[in-house]
């Protein structure tokens, strides 16, 4: 399955939900700034019985990596000749669970939003 989802810019990292994908995991990206972009905190979690456990943290500070996607790619297509495009800020990630053996693969882009 391949989501997308979108994570603006704020003041409070406390009040960002993370999204849950497909039951197994969760994911959370906090954009801090206003003015400017401060940081970019990305969490990624593993859905354990009745609690969440913390799998991977990565934290990005300026100068941020950033590219526009262009074309008709789409962030599902891997085979895509600009698939990486879509995954300039981070790279591509992959993470295991710890007991049922899924696979998470995530990349994270900065966009500029439309005005």
């Amino acid at each position: 399955m391949t989501y997308t989802e979108d994570f603006l810019p704020g003041t409070d990292p406390y009040s960002v939900q993370a999204k849950d994908i497909n039951g197994q995991f969760q994911f959370k990206a906090v954009v801090l700034g206003t003015e400017s972009l401060e940081s970019i905190k990305i969490y990624t979690y593993y859905r354990q019985q009745h609690q969440v456990v913390l799998l991977h943290e990565a934290r990005y500070l300026p100068p941020f990596n950033q590219n526009v996607p262009s074309g008709e790619n789409t962030p599902g297509n891997e085979n895509s000749p600009d698939s990486a495009s879509y995954a300039t800020l981070t790279g591509i990630n992959y993470l295991y669970s710890p007991e049922v053996e899924q696979e998470l693969r995530y990349g994270c882009a900065l966009l500029e939003a439309p005005e």
